[in-house]
């Protein structure tokens, strides 16, 4: 291969052919170890650190963790290693060119991508001179990784930031194998295919810009990618000027970015319904307690005592349901309700309407229903205390303390919770019994009705025992309840 030329006609030796340090060589390994006692210290800390040369193109100095990276055993077996011929132009090209930036003052840090194990890490490369012995500057190199990473792929071979190297007219020169993976799938051959419309007379605004920066849509082997473009005019070891083209993957940035927009977007679109749907309950809640005031009235209106127990129980009826609308309205989530804390807000209601003297004990474990199920057994919850308050509580003077019952000293026990996947709910009080040979599917009672009618809606049995007062005993699946049934 010829030597390219430079000012004047003089040969410029050739990157690739470049002599390297050898360990060997006395000279050389007198520069190399006074490098190593300087750098010593470097080897215990986490970060990844190396020396490269880039006008060589050889690495002269890893420290332990550097080494991983490489998956180098030594610093010798860095230096034995053909760096160049993984390698492109464009890289040689850029790695001269933080050279010769760090070597201007100026702070140099960018980003790289490896992919360690196969999944994809980002480092924060940051670009220091180190002087050598013979007054050679050379590159120091530090690698904070972002997010850290155990494992790292070797700097060489798997250097993965996407770079082309072009000439001041656009035609391409070069690039690294992440770049010809893009010029596999999109023509690069060009770099005014690239570069934007406002950005069009790049080579004029190189002179006076450091970089011009750009977002665009490339096609990669996954699928057309985002990606941002920095273009930066250097000097090649030609002595001739070309432009870098750094290109950095935002694919997974944007995807996430968007799913990000698109989440929030159905979060808010999610809590504007809720808030809905609450407000709608709670005027509901408002509506049926209407209801039940207007039946109340008209129950306080009435001389027949009959037609007043009857508009009475109606709007206690209501009122069980308002209740569970109430509840909707309170509550963080809106897919399920508490069965048990909506139960002994309705015993409350229940106990002050009908029989305020009563000692109940309500006992209720943690089952969550739909609301389809909830106005269903609430209404049976309804009926059958209800009927206890009415027929199995004692005459007795209103105790304004009111002190819970004990676990024994009651008059009415409500019990509601789940069994095996189904929902229980007994009501049992100390009153005379039921009649013998008391069937609830055969009762005339109103009350008893209404619960038979919603026993068959919910697919649900109702049983009815008398041991010492009354139990009725309700269990229907905890389940989306089947249509109704006539």
């Amino acid at each position: 291969m010829n030597s390219p030329l430079g000012p004047g006609g003089a040969e410029v030796p050739d990157w690739r052919s470049a002599r390297p340090y050898r360990s060997e060589d006395p000279a050389d390994r007198a520069i190399l170890d006074a490098m190593d006692r300087k750098l010593a210290g470097l080897n215990y800390i986490d970060t990844p650190i190396w020396v490269f040369d880039a006008e060589r193109c050889q690495c002269l100095w890893a420290n332990v963790t550097g080494l991983r990276v490489w998956r180098a055993d030594s610093v010798a077996d860095l230096q034995r290693r053909d760096i160049a011929s993984t390698q492109s132009e464009a890289v040689y090209t850029l790695l001269n060119d933080y050279l010769d930036r760090v070597d201007a003052g100026e702070a140099v840090a960018t980003w790289v991508t490896l992919n360690p194990a196969g999944t994809t890490r980002r480092f924060l490369q940051s670009h220091h001179i180190f002087v050598l012995e013979d007054g050679r500057k050379v590159l120091l190199i530090e690698a904070q990784p972002e997010p850290p990473a155990e494992e790292m792929l070797a700097f060489a071979s798997n250097y993965s930031l996407t770079i082309g190297l072009y000439e001041m007219n656009g035609q391409f020169v070069s690039g690294n194998p992440a770049f010809l993976k893009i010029a596999a799938l999109h023509d690069v051959s060009d770099l005014n295919t690239l570069i934007l419309d406002p950005l069009r007379d790049w080579p004029t605004l190189l002179q006076t810009q450091s970089v011009l920066v750009w977002e665009t849509e490339l096609g990669t082997e996954r699928g057309r990618g985002y990606f941002r473009c920095e273009l930066r005019r250097v000097m090649t070891h030609t002595h001739v000027p070309r432009a870098i083209l750094s290109v950095f993957d935002l694919t997974e940035e944007r995807l996430a970015a968007a799913e990000r927009a698109h989440n929030q977007v159905v979060e808010r679109s999610l809590a504007e319904k809720e808030t809905l749907l609450k407000e709608i309950h709670h005027r509901v809640k408002n509506n049926l307690q209407i209801v039940s005031s207007l039946l109340t009235l008209q129950a306080d209106q009435q001389s027949d005592s009959a037609a007043r127990s009857v508009l009475l129980e109606s709007a206690h009826r209501v009122i069980s349901m308002a209740l569970i609308h109430e509840q909707m309205y309170g509550v963080t989530s809106l897919d399920r309700i508490d069965l048990g804390a909506y139960a002994s807000r309705l015993v409350d209601y229940l106990r002050a309407a009908l029989a305020p003297s009563a000692r109940v004990r309500v006992v209720a474990t943690d089952v969550r229903v739909i609301l389809d199920l909830a106005v269903p057994l609430g209404l049976i919850l309804n009926e059958l205390v209800t009927n206890a308050f009415k027929y199995g509580t004692p005459k007795r003077s209103v105790d304004r303390a009111n002190p819970p019952p004990s676990d024994d000293d009651w008059d009415v026990r409500v019990t509601v919770g789940g069994q095996d996947g189904s929902i229980v709910i007994e009501v049992e009080d100390r009153g005379p019994g039921l009649p013998e040979g008391f069937n609830p599917r055969k009762s005339s009672s109103l009350g008893l009705q209404i619960i038979q009618s919603l026993a068959r809606q919910l697919r649900g049995t109702l049983t009815a025992t008398s041991p010492k007062g009354a139990v009725l005993r309700f269990t229907c699946s905890n389940a989306t309840p089947p249509p109704n049934v006539a």
